[in-house]
């Protein structure tokens, strides 16, 4: 077989050649062969005139670097060698892969160390955890009992408004923003959780652009920054609330209604404060003259409302009750709602009011004297009231 042509080039020990007077022919190579270093001649110089073929950019599998000036002495220890067969990682050397092609890791002790799947996987879980918990306590922000105002760390949480009063009100006051600067688009759900209603109101200068009112049995409303000091208040809806604005009122004793005048208001008497949400007057009010002589309710808000009319009195007596609207000296004006015969007790009637309106429920006496009785439950659940709920806006 044959060999090919052999080429050998001048070669020294590196001491020798930094000695030597020889002269390197244009293009001729010298080697040193205890360092590996190449120069080229320039017909010249003298080998130690001459820079390294390449500028010495290379290191050697074994052996000592080229230029141990420019790497300041590091030799190959420091460097993986193709005949390191140990794959455990040491101070001066790297980890190697195994031949099925993975990398082991030890168990990372600091942040800095490459750590084990089952330490990731431990380090995800106690995050997640830990994000849940987080979550949960940012649901709801706080909870309350009393008047309260809106902090920036109410932003995107649930307060809890929680009372038992049907007589007064809750107040969720929105500062101003020269005040407590909240970013336009903040938004806080506010719940009503107790018996009692809660009612957003803005402090000066604050404007609250829709109903501001939350009704109880867990209604809630989510208050948007729309404006610099302009908040929008949006129900989620009232179909699973307890309590509707209401007032209810009934007679208390027996009172006897005369054919003269024929219509006559009924004689209530008689607030049901159990039967009726209506905190500090907000939705209806009794006349300064007091109900028995009134004898109307005063409807304070516009808005959809439903009244109901019960009447009690001698079933022999020819008779007819009616929903009116009344004057502002207490007589009956424009009948909304009227029973279909003489002996039917009562009548309801839906619709909208006009705040100011005044409503009241009216007798007919036809034929004879009629003994209105006092509200009772005794008779086949017989009563003589008048009740009105706000059903909307």
């Amino acid at each position: 077989m044959a060999e090919g042509t052999r080429m050998q080039q001048r070669r020294a020990v590196d001491s020798v050649w930094n000695e030597s007077e020889y002269i390197l022919a244009a293009g001729e190579l010298g080697v040193t062969t205890d360092t590996g270093i190449i120069k080229i001649g320039d017909g010249t110089n003298t080998w130690s005139e001459l820079d390294p073929a390449f500028g010495s950019e290379f290191l050697p599998i074994l052996g000592k670097a080229a230029d141990s000036n420019l790497l300041d002495g590091i030799d190959a220890t420091g460097f993986l060698q193709t005949g390191d067969a140990d794959t455990n990682a040491t101070a001066d050397s790297i980890a190697k892969r195994l031949a099925d092609g993975t990398l082991r890791v030890a168990q990372a002790v600091t942040n800095d160390d490459a750590p084990r799947w089952a330490q990731v996987q431990s380090e995800i879980d106690d995050r997640i955890f830990a994000a849940e918990d987080d979550l949960r306590l940012q649901l709801v922000g706080r909870s309350v009992s009393a008047n309260f105002t809106l902090e920036l760390a109410d932003i995107s949480k649930l307060v809890l408004a929680s009372h038992a009063s049907t007589t007064a009100f809750v107040t969720a006051t929105v500062p101003l923003n020269a005040t407590l600067s909240f970013p336009i688009g903040s938004w806080i759900d506010i719940c009503a959780a107790g018996a009692g209603l809660v009612k957003i109101v803005g402090a000066g200068g604050v404007t609250i652009n829709g109903f501001p009112y939350i009704f109880p049995g867990y209604g809630v409303s989510r208050l948007l920054k729309v404006g610099v000091n302009t908040w929008f208040p949006m129900p989620y809806g009232d179909h699973h609330q307890q309590k509707k604005p209401k007032i209810r009122v009934y007679q208390s004793g027996a009172v006897n209604y005369t054919t003269s005048p024929a219509w006559q208001g009924v004689a209530y008497d008689t607030t049901d404060t159990a039967g009726t949400v209506n905190p500090v007057s907000e939705w209806f009010s009794i006349p300064g003259t007091g109900l028995a002589t009134a004898r109307r309710i005063v409807v304070n808000q516009d808005g959809e409302y439903r009244v109901v009319m019960n009447f009690s009195g001698n079933q022999s007596i020819s008779n007819y009750s009616r929903i009116a609207k009344f004057t502002a000296d207490n007589t009956p004006g424009e009948t909304l709602a009227t029973t279909s015969g003489p002996t039917t007790r009562n009548v309801s009637w839906q619709g909208r009011l006009t705040a100011t309106t005044s409503i009241g429920g009216v007798q007919q006496s036809v034929t004879n004297t009629e003994a209105g009785s006092a509200d009772s439950t005794a008779v086949n659940g017989n009563r003589n009231d008048l009740t009105i709920v706000r059903v909307g806006n």
